[in-house]
């Protein structure tokens, strides 16, 4: 996976000779490589690829950050999404609620074992809410599985 990402990097910023790239082309970078969602962090990011306050970093130690820190974020998403969208038969980026239903309490596992009832009963809420004709969004199943598998290994944490 370290390799997909230094080649995405250099695909979409191709470095010379030591690596270097300068600090504020690095927002660019991530939403190009479709780590959009990092955005948000950029101080944070900075603060661990430029710690001498040069300006610049090493497309390497981004790489590296990218890969021990957000590769399981980014690809989980991109296998969900492309999971849930072997339901949308028509192709308009939503489902219905029956099907995904069906397929949690037929198919649902993880990690090689069965999901027991309450994370199947967990997922099944998070296709709320559904439209009139009892369908939801891809992208809104996404993320609210998302914000509910955080809940249901954190239950005390409170999410902003």
């Amino acid at each position: 996976m370290q390799d997909k990402i230094k080649e995405m990097i250099l695909v979409v910023r191709p470095t010379q000779g030591n690596g270097l790239i300068p600090l504020n082309e690095l927002e660019s970078i991530l939403v190009q490589i479709g780590f959009d969602f990092l955005t948000n962090q950029l101080d944070e990011i900075n603060q661990v690829l430029d710690q001498s306050d040069s300006g610049f970093f090493y497309q390497d130690d981004l790489v590296e950050y990218l890969y021990n820190n957000h590769t399981q974020d980014y690809t989980e998403e991109a296998k969900l999404k492309k999971a849930i969208q072997m339901f949308d038969y028509e192709g308009k980026g939503k489902i219905k609620y029956e099907e995904f239903e069906y397929f949690m309490m037929n198919f649902g596992e993880s990690e090689n074992h069965y999901m027991d009832e309450a994370k199947i009963q967990l997922l099944l809420e998070c296709c709320k809410p559904l439209d009139a004709n009892g369908n939801i969004l891809i992208q809104t199943l996404v993320d609210n599985i998302n914000l509910c598998w955080k809940r249901y290994k954190n239950p005390k944490k409170t999410l902003k």
